[in-house]
């Protein structure tokens, strides 16, 4: 399945960034709309060298980062309900409710086949990821609140990833 998409996307003019940024994780193959994959290929063709790119590319880099980095030390991630009792700082609580909202508004262009809606929604969530990284400290010695924010940095970079893989552009950004 994943080398037949591949190679229809190459087909239509779709070069490696574009295909790698939408498929290079299996498991959203299995569960995207391969329909919906191609709009996303071509919408991220689109946005490369925007504000909109750089900051989703900039935001789940650094958030990726931390999370492969320091995850080895979480035994558990925290589910949201966990993170919502935890997390009470402003940045925290802000990113939690965008991660939420924009988990929700890629579902639903998922569900309608707008490949720019799941985009915007993943540029929008910019104010609240950039104000978490300038806010917040990732790595505290309380294990649990450490835990806490790894989890909703991982939410966040699985949200995004939803829609693909903007470090697939690596080189291209600006």
């Amino acid at each position: 399945m994943t080398d037949r998409l591949r190679h229809v996307m190459q087909s239509r003019d779709l070069g490696y960034e574009e295909i790698q940024v939408v498929t290079g994780d299996l498991g959203r193959i299995e569960q995207v709309n391969p329909a919906v994959l191609m709009a996303l290929a071509h919408e991220w063709r689109r946005i490369v060298g925007t504000a909109v790119f750089k900051s989703a590319a900039e935001a789940h880099k650094r958030a990726n980062n931390i999370v492969e980095r320091e995850w080895v030390s979480v035994a558990t991630p925290l589910s949201r309900s966990e993170q919502q009792a935890l997390l009470t700082e402003t940045a925290e609580v802000d990113l939690r409710k965008a991660v939420d909202r924009v988990s929700a508004e890629i579902e639903t262009a998922h569900a309608t086949g707008s490949a720019r809606k799941a985009i915007e929604a993943v540029g929008s969530i910019q104010p609240q990821i950039a104000n978490f990284f300038d806010q917040v400290r990732v790595v505290v010695p309380d294990e649990r609140l450490r835990t806490g924010r790894l989890s909703l940095l991982r939410d966040f970079r699985d949200v995004v990833a939803r829609v693909g893989d903007p470090s697939a552009f690596a080189g291209q950004s600006g």
